[in-house]
């Protein structure tokens, strides 16, 4: 596939660290805002460790570059060909806000860079595919937070795959709030903000498709603003899905960004039984309601799980090669996914993420 449209960073190659090298890995820090302190904590901890350096900050917004930069005391960029030029990042911590180009990420990943992605790093399925096409299915290279699959509760449940197979029902909710209500607020929030309703959105459909697949079918309904055309990255508010797959099996998902405290949610009911899980408590009981297994853990603070996150995915970046390196991306499946929704929220009919698939083929 053609990459006419990337400008390669005309910077060399950041060799990746190994797991026993104590080298602090360089992080520029672009599109995050000073309402996300749940991150800016995080990332402050983890330069403290000495896991990572913050050596600049980026921004469309001169006011915003310089408050990201004044928390970490480096450099501020409204210009970001300047600060790649300037700084040898090896990883990215992005928020990609709408008006940022997918040139940047092109150029990113071509030098190697790792990219930690604070919600979906493409805006449709076009740059889906072209990302994609960039990357192998399971990559060091991304990481797309949040993503439930990783939490403590889920990676305990998902050891008893029988759960999870014939799955007649599930049903999840997605939750947080975004960050214009965080700022309109009177003081810092320490609660997990989104940018928008697409961040909880991609990680939802993300979940749903690892443990069923890709649905046969969407149907939504968006009450707030979603993006023109087949763009998803800017959509806020709430939406109810109804999904259907091709074995018969049916998800029903609400997601809103105007929720408070954050959390997600999920019922799996199959022919082996139910599970039902949090991000910090799970159970399982088999076909005729027996409890078989349960556990509750504390919740963690918005900071540290955020820490966690990133901690992970310098470990996966610095790993040594090998086919379980990295995370699965699906890229292409969750985008069409997330179009299928927009569509269908635009026409009041069901739309089929495969169809759209095979339109863009």
């Amino acid at each position: 596939m053609s990459k006419k449209n990337a400008k390669p960073i005309p910077t060399e190659p950041a060799p990746a660290a190994q797991p026993d090298d104590a080298m602090r890995l360089k992080a520029c820090l672009v599109g995050l805002e000073s309402v996300q302190q749940d991150w800016l904590t995080a990332i402050a901890r983890a330069a403290d460790t000495g896991l990572i350096e913050v050596t600049a900050a980026g921004h469309s917004s001169v006011a915003e570059a310089r408050d990201l930069a004044d928390h970490f005391g480096a450099p501020f960029y409204d210009d970001l060909r300047r600060m790649m030029l300037t700084h040898s990042p090896q990883i990215i911590i992005l928020d990609r806000p709408p008006e940022l180009g997918l040139d940047f990420i092109e150029a990113c990943l071509q030098q190697q860079i790792g990219i930690l992605s604070l919600g979906p790093v493409v805006s449709n399925l076009t740059e889906a595919r072209q990302i994609a096409a960039m990357l192998k299915p399971k990559t060091h290279l991304l990481l797309n937070w949040p993503l439930a699959l990783e939490g403590w509760a889920f990676k305990q449940c998902l050891q008893t795959q029988e759960y999870f197979l014939d799955v007649s029902l599930l049903t999840a909710g997605f939750f947080a709030i975004n960050h214009a209500i965080a700022k309109s607020r009177q003081q810092a929030t320490t609660e997990s903000v989104v940018r928008s309703m697409s961040v909880l959105a991609w990680d939802a459909m993300r979940t749903i498709i690892e443990l069923l697949g890709l649905p046969a079918s969407v149907y939504a309904c968006i009450d707030g603003s979603v993006g023109e055309g087949d763009r998803f990255h800017d959509a806020t508010g709430s939406a109810a899905a109804t999904l259907r797959f091709a074995d018969g099996g049916a998800c029903g998902l609400a997601i809103s960004d105007r929720e408070t405290p954050a959390r997600r949610e999920l019922l799996v009911q199959s022919r082996a039984g139910s599970v039902r899980m949090t991000d910090f408590s799970y159970r399982i009981c088999d076909a005729s309601g027996k409890l078989i297994e349960e556990d509750t853990r504390t919740p963690i603070p918005p900071a540290e799980q955020c820490l966690t996150a990133l901690q992970d995915f310098c470990r996966g970046f610095t790993a040594p090669p090998s086919p379980h390196r990295g995370w699965n991306h699906l890229l292409v499946e969750t985008s069409a996914a997330m179009v299928a929704m927009m569509i269908s929220n635009r026409t009041g009919a069901a739309e089929s993420p495969q169809r759209l698939i095979d339109l863009r083929a």
